[in-house]
């Protein structure tokens, strides 16, 4: 291999990385998706409001 295709391979493992690498909030058990409110389409399941 020659030095720049090492040097491409190392820049995709980086990009790879950030890509797809978890941040220390994530590994500390913590989730940007809020678990206990309820999905969209549970609280307007036609797409629209419908009023009684």
């Amino acid at each position: 291999m020659s030095g720049r295709s090492i040097l491409y391979a190392i820049l995709a493992a980086v990009v790879a990385g950030m890509a797809f690498g978890c941040t220390e909030r994530e590994r500390a058990g913590y989730s940007s998706i809020p678990q206990n409110s309820p999905a969209e389409w549970d609280l307007n399941p036609y797409g629209t409001q419908i009023r009684n």
